[in-house]
C-alpha cells in the first residue's frame, strides 16, 4: 500500500524488524511503532501476521459487537484482546478501555 502511494499522509504501521526501513522508503507516511495495527480512515495496516488477526477481530467487534467477537476468536483460537499489553490504535467510535504496549526487543543472539 506505501509502495502504491495509498498511505502518504496517513497512519499505519509494519512488523517491528521493518519499521527502520519502512520509515527510509516511504517518509510521508506516519509509521505508529509498537502498536498492533492503525486505522486511519478506511486504510487498516497491522504489524505482522498475528496482528492481522487482531485487527481482523477488532473489525468484527467494530461492526457487530464485543459479543460476536468473542465468539469469532474462540472459533479461531485466539484472544479477543491480547493480555500482552499492546495499544491499539482505532477509530473513536471504537477505542478500546485501555492502551497496551509491546515489550521492546531484546538484544539479538
Amino acid at each position: 500500500m506505501a509502495r502504491a502511494g495509498l498511505l502518504d499522509g496517513r497512519a499505519a504501521t509494519t512488523l517491528w524488524i521493518l519499521s527502520h526501513e519502512f520509515t527510509r522508503r516511504f517518509p510521508g507516511v506516519e509509521l505508529r511503532r509498537g502498536v498492533l495495527f492503525v486505522e486511519d480512515g478506511p486504510i487498516l495496516t497491522s504489524a505482522g501476521l498475528s496482528a492481522g488477526i487482531d485487527l481482523c477481530l477488532h473489525m468484527v467487534r467494530c461492526d457487530y459487537g464485543a459479543a460476536v467477537a468473542h465468539a469469532t476468536a474462540r472459533l479461531v483460537v485466539a484472544a479477543p484482546a491480547r493480555p500482552g499489553g499492546q495499544p491499539h490504535i482505532v477509530e473513536p467510535r471504537c477505542r478500546p478501555s485501555a492502551e497496551r504496549r509491546w515489550p521492546r526487543p531484546g538484544p539479538g543472539p
